[in-house]
């Protein structure tokens, strides 16, 4: 945010009155956005380091802010955010974007502090200026959220205190005139700093791309739902959604035990909240696209993650070990597919080598491997003569659940919330690669774009599915995809990886895998894990069970 104590007195080139400011206006070549973005930004940059009375600074701001608006607008058009961290064109918008946005929020926050510390209060200037403020912050967090960026210091501490200070002096409930369309459903300053605070609540660096604009427009329909408490005694559980008021921190959730009585501490009840969108779970998980008319901005999938992402408590049950390797990463699923069959491949060929090894070695005495007709090419060479694009990620850290990962390059990194990856572990001798889902992506200056990822299995097998059986589709059949196998000790259901929004619940299958067909029935399907459908099925035939690796001599006892 500005340096609020850092005003110089020189004046420059601005419009430091109402006058001014609209003949101001009137000279800006609107025909030319990149110019005249060029003159607002500069402007607001001027405004916000030099003196001014209160009731200068709003009333100008107030001229500059529909031109402001304009520029806003059209940089969003231009901002391409489909790749992570974000090609430098699209970081310079991006930044110039925030930039604007924090201008404008500093102009008006300006105002209300002057306001407040050098001269008379007047509480429709402070409801505008503090009101005004937090909708710029908002965005700024918006747009933050969006591309997996880390809030800039001091954000969230800006905002509590803006809020704070509407609290103290009994305006945060008063309705606020000249609102955007954009904000008609935040009408007071409790309104934005509900708004604001519900999508931190939400985990929006969990969330895939694009929706976080669903979850905006969500809590926007549904802020009057949410209600602020000032004490804990008002909540009936050990857990509850919480804000510092004096801290740099979100709301979060937390232990309500923890808490002291204090003016400072904000408690949001968001039951009701919790309630309608499990209703929506309900109501839309047989609908085609898992949508309805109440909430047409949710899907059935982003509805049960922000149940669990506003409900969970998590402790962290596995300890999470350091580390500094370097991993193999391909995402989607069709190329995962690809090197999980170049793997089964390769471990088929290297069955078959040994044995016509062992074959030579008895007929002619000797190991001819250097020279022999039936010498196997590693998996390795067979991945780069291919066309899969495998990204070299590095292992901040791991436990039995997942991975860590730091992506440091500037380049895009192949990745997205709710991606299907694979990757190997460095440790894990066998080199077998591993399935997991990426569940959360923050960038963070100095460090680079950090990515968690939930193993979903240490191994998996190609599938193809030949048929449904009960029904017509209208997708070309055979359609590849993915088993993962149960493991005795650590995992006790098989699930299938396909596409996402193409098979049914209770769908028949035909599938193939190895060098056998099964007849298979889908019993449950999961898409909220990520881009993908993870289905459990049910089969005559005995699955595949892969064993623990056994040190004890049982397996020899009955061959004596």
């Amino acid at each position: 945010m500005l340096n609020i104590t850092s005003q110089k007195k020189e004046i420059l080139n601005f419009p430091d009155t109402t006058s001014k400011a609209r003949k101001w206006v009137d000279d800006l070549p609107t025909g030319n956005f990149g110019e005249m973005t060029r003159r607002i930004f500069v402007c607001l940059s001027d405004l916000n380091k030099n003196q001014l009375p209160y009731t200068n600074r709003i009333e100008v701001t107030e001229v500059i802010r529909p031109f402001a608006e304009m520029a806003l607008d059209n940089l969003l058009k231009h901002l391409q955010a489909r790749s992570f961290p974000l090609p430098e064109r699209s970081r310079k918008i991006f930044e110039l974007n925030q930039s604007l946005l924090l201008e404008m929020a500093g102009s008006y926050q300006l105002s209300a502090l002057d306001m407040l510390t050098k001269g008379k209060i007047n509480n429709k200037y402070l409801l505008k200026s503090i009101g005004r403020s937090l909708n710029y912050m908002g965005r700024v967090l918006i747009n933050t959220y969006g591309v997996y960026i880390h809030p800039r210091e001091a954000l969230w501490r800006d905002i509590h205190h803006l809020y704070l200070l509407a609290c103290e002096h009994e305006i945060d409930k008063l309705h606020i005139t000249d609102r955007s369309p954009v904000e008609y459903s935040c009408s007071t300053i409790e309104d934005y700093y509900k708004h604001i605070s519900m999508l931190a609540l939400a985990k929006p660096y969990t969330i895939r791309l694009g929706e976080i604009n669903r979850l905006d427009k969500f809590f926007r329909a549904t802020l009057h739902l949410v209600k602020l408490h000032t004490s804990p005694e008002n909540v009936g559980s050990k857990y509850a959604h919480i804000a510092m008021l004096n801290s740099d921190e979100p709301p979060s959730l937390m232990p309500v035990a923890e808490l002291l009585n204090s003016p400072t501490v904000r408690l949001f009840d968001i039951a009701i909240i919790i309630k309608q969108l499990k209703q929506f779970e309900q109501d839309t998980q047989h609908a085609s696209l898992g949508t309805n008319k109440i909430f047409p901005m949710l899907t059935n999938s982003l509805a049960k993650r922000m149940i669990l992402a506003m409900t969970l408590v998590r402790n962290r049950r596995f300890k999470r070990f350091p580390r500094d390797e370097k991993t193999p990463v391909v995402s989607h699923l069709n190329n995962i597919i690809s090197v999980v069959r170049i793997e089964q491949e390769h471990d088929n060929d290297s069955a078959a080598y040994d044995e016509d090894e062992m074959f030579e070695e008895l007929i002619y005495g000797e190991n001819s491997s250097a020279s022999s007709p039936w010498a196997v090419t590693d998996a390795k060479t067979q991945l780069e003569q291919s066309d899969i694009e495998l990204k070299l990620w590095q292992i901040e850290n791991s436990c039995s659940e997942g991975y860590g990962l730091i992506w440091k390059n500037k380049d895009a990194s192949g990745v997205r919330v709710g991606e299907l990856v694979a990757l190997q572990d460095p440790s894990d001798d066998s080199g077998k690669w591993q399935i997991g889902t990426i569940r959360w992506m923050e960038t963070e200056d100095g460090k680079g774009l950090l990515a968690g990822v939930e193993l979903l299995s240490p191994r998996a097998l190609p599938i193809k599915i030949k048929e449904v059986k009960n029904r017509g589709i209208s997708q070309k059949l055979p359609v590849d995809g993915l088993l993962l196998p149960r493991i005795e000790g650590l995992k006790d259901t098989a699930y299938l990886l396909l596409p996402d929004y193409m098979f049914r619940l209770n769908d028949k299958l035909k599938m193939k895998i190895s060098n056998r067909e099964e007849d298979i029935e889908i019993t449950k399907i999961d898409e909220g894990k990520g881009a993908f459908a993870m289905c459990e099925y049910y089969t005559n035939v005995e699955e595949e069970v892969i064993e623990s690796v056994d040190d004890t001599f049982n397996e020899i006892w009955g061959a004596l």
